[in-house]
């Protein structure tokens, strides 16, 4: 008979275990699965958002050979190559996203520091990275 009722009690435990592990893998799943947040926004990979100064620059045919001084390194993309902050490095900027966006260079320079997205360009084998001002956040975009 104490023999039978420890069998019971075995089982009741077992069945009961059971029963406590499923639920609460279930209530774990279903409340983590209510926590995820989606990453903010981040810049592609191979750019870099600056804060700089648009030291000097020279009008080619369809783009601008500039210099910049870097204030701020605001956020990297992955797989960007790192830049050093207060370094002065040379980008290239296309005449249509100054066009499109109402700017022209004098102007920028008196409104340095300025916020601009760059891009970064390696080819295979070699040692120099070009960069490209992507985009220029105007005043108003750079409160932000």
């Amino acid at each position: 008979m104490a023999m039978k009722k420890i069998h019971c009690l075995f089982f009741v435990l077992v069945i009961s275990t059971g029963i406590i592990l499923v639920t609460c893998c279930s209530t774990k799943n279903n409340t983590g699965s209510k926590t995820i947040k989606k990453p903010d926004k981040a810049p592609a990979p191979g750019t870099v958002l600056v804060s700089a100064d648009l030291v000097s620059f020279e009008e080619q045919e369809i783009q601008y050979d500039c210099s910049l001084k870097l204030h701020t390194i605001l956020e990297y993309g992955p797989a960007t190559p790192v830049l050093a902050q207060g370094s002065i490095i040379r980008a290239t900027c296309k005449k249509t996203l100054l066009e499109n966006n109402g700017f022209n260079m004098n102007d920028l320079q008196k409104l340095s520091p300025l916020k601009m997205l760059l891009s970064s360009e390696k080819g295979m084998g070699e040692k120099f990275v070009l960069w490209r001002i992507k985009a220029i956040y105007a005043k108003s975009e750079q409160e932000k």
